[in-house]
């Protein structure tokens, strides 16, 4: 499998590089700057995703895309909601469908959620992070309501933790997250891989939590 990672170097991109091609996997690592890992399966492509011709170059022989994307701050921004366009116009050039995106589970308030944690997302968090959080919901927005010819899915991840993997994360779907753990960065990477060319997640959105 071939797997384009944008945000390659980030934190949750740079996890999922370096375990897809522990697993075998052929990666292009998209980001603006080189990845410091050195692989003969990895590519790098040093550009902005915002940039078509990067997107479209990066993907052009890509089996699964993998969106990580993301910016630092509280200021308006349209970082991602410009590189999903820029990625979903290149994958529609080369003819490919699939594409999981990672978004943090505190942008959506599960109807589950105990009544303190909708109260703390509502009041402070949703407050606080309002501008980058419309950026997210935007790039949902633009999968769900206008993508029927990509395979799309939508992972939110809970805080990541810089940790070994575990094996026994959870997968919970949309709506129905209650409380939330940290998860480490290793196994948010592997549901990532794993989940890529499973059919059964191909429109579907979950969370990503540390188990209890």
């Amino acid at each position: 499998m071939h797997i384009v990672v944008f945000g390659g170097t980030g934190r949750i991109g740079s996890a999922v590089v370096r375990q897809a091609l522990a697993a075998g996997h052929r990666v292009t690592s998209v980001a603006r700057r080189a990845p410091t890992l050195r692989h003969e399966n990895l590519k790098s492509v040093i550009g902005d995703a915002q940039e078509p011709s990067v997107a479209e170059e990066a993907v052009s022989e890509a089996d699964v895309v993998v969106f990580a994307v993301g910016s630092r701050g509280t200021t308006s921004t349209v970082v991602r909601s410009t590189s999903i366009a820029a990625v979903l116009k290149g994958m529609r050039a080369n003819g490919v469908k699939r594409v999981i995106t990672v978004s943090p589970t505190a942008v959506s308030i599960s109807r589950k959620a105990p009544l303190l944690r909708k109260l703390w997302l509502r009041y402070f968090v949703h407050k606080r992070q309002r501008n980058p959080f419309n950026d997210v919901e935007r790039v949902e927005d633009e999968l769900t309501g206008f993508c029927p010819d990509i395979d799309w899915s939508i992972v939110r991840s809970s805080r990541v933790r810089d940790a070994p993997a575990t094996g026994t994360y959870q997968v919970i779907p949309d709506g129905e997250l209650r409380n939330e753990r940290p998860v480490s960065v290793s196994d948010l990477a592997d549901y990532l891989i794993t989940s890529a060319e499973d059919p059964s997640t191909y429109g579907t959105t979950v969370s990503v939590v540390g188990s209890p």
